[in-house]
């Protein structure tokens, strides 16, 4: 199953949501250039394309010039991860899904006791 550019967009805004709440502002620059990238590339360019980190480099360097070569890699390696854990979601079962979506409820509802204890 491939992966589609609302999916990625997606999950990077939903990892942009999470960033919000304590992420580094480094790591929200980060995601906030690979959603532009992204939305930015999808007419000339398939999502399934950033699965492989030399494409993913070559359309970031593309569509965001100006950035340093630390964030073109960062922005690459995002964009590619994103894109391969959708791939792999979409190829998992409707039991490995729930297993996983429960995991993450687990996993957001433990730093959000964790902040509150603070």
């Amino acid at each position: 199953m491939s992966v589609t550019s609302e999916e990625l967009i997606q999950s990077l805004k939903e990892l942009q949501d999470y960033l919000m709440d304590g992420g580094t502002k480094y790591r929200q620059q980060t995601v906030r250039m690979a959603i532009s990238v992204a939305i930015s590339s999808k007419e000339r360019y398939s999502p399934i394309d950033f699965c492989n980190i030399q494409i993913s480099r070559k359309i970031v360097k593309e569509y965001a010039r100006k950035i340093d070569q630390e964030r073109w890699i960062d922005v690459s390696k995002m964009l590619m991860t994103h894109a391969n854990e959708i791939k792999r979601e979409n190829l998992m079962s409707q039991k490995e899904k729930a297993f996983l979506e429960k995991r993450r409820e687990e996993r957001i509802n433990h730093r959000k006791s964790k902040l509150n204890r603070l």
